[in-house]
């Protein structure tokens, strides 16, 4: 049996749920509850429908549930997680990822929600449409779906990895947390490190949250502070 790596994600809004949704999730029967790790469930779908046996797990980014939920899910599997991604930073979209530059597929695509609703998609025009098929079987489901694919051998995910990624998130994140202990402000440091910019300082005073065609929108109102103060 051939082995191979995949990358498993959560695909839709994570907006809060009102009473109206909960009352159509109740009508479409979304009531219990089966699946603890989505992103664990479809690996096992995606392996179980393609006849093979995956061994390793790559974040497809870095950031929110897509990289610290990889990386459980491969401990819930037992298998290995990858230090690298598809990304090296957060992305909203798919067609952001290196397998998108060097032309590899991300289908099939497998898709578990929480409530035991599982869906393939076997295979799309297009990145782009893979993802749009993708955010409305979230929808369907009224939040979040688990889905897995890049389903690669080792050869090819090794052409596209960014390697060492997860390792320098945990060196940012000790040096956050270290900094904070003694009182020191972060931010600079991190730039830094980064051999990034400071591009803006603000305080966010609203959060408005609308999901749209399976994606949340946040616009954010902010006020700046310090050296941005009066800059807009």
């Amino acid at each position: 049996m051939m082995k191979y790596t995949v990358s498993p994600f959560l695909m839709g809004s994570i907006a809060p749920l009102t009473e109206e949704i909960k009352k159509r999730m109740r009508k479409f029967g979304l009531v219990k509850e089966v699946y603890k790790s989505m992103q664990a469930e479809s690996v096992k779908l995606l392996e179980k429908y393609m006849n093979v046996k995956i061994k390793a797990i790559v974040p497809i980014e870095l950031g929110g549930g897509n990289t610290a939920g990889a990386v459980a899910a491969a401990a819930r599997l037992g298998i290995l997680a990858v230090d690298g991604d598809y990304t090296g930073r957060a992305i909203p979209e798919i067609p952001q990822t290196t397998p998108y530059l060097e032309g590899l597929p991300i289908w099939p695509i497998s898709s578990v929600d929480k409530y035991g609703n599982l869906a393939i998609i076997k295979e799309s025009v297009g990145y782009e449409m893979a993802e749009r098929i993708g955010k409305l079987i979230s929808a369907a489901s009224f939040g979040l779906t688990g889905q897995a694919g890049f389903l690669f051998k080792g050869s090819a995910m090794k052409r596209v990895i960014i390697p060492g990624t997860l390792t320098k998130c945990l060196e940012i994140g000790r040096m956050i947390r270290s900094l904070r202990e003694t009182g020191k402000d972060p931010i600079k440091e991190v730039v830094q490190y980064l051999e990034g910019w400071l591009l803006f300082e603000g305080k966010v005073i609203k959060k408005i949250q609308k999901t749209k065609k399976g994606t949340i929108g946040v616009p954010i109102p902010s006020k700046e502070v310090g050296i941005f103060q009066n800059k807009r």
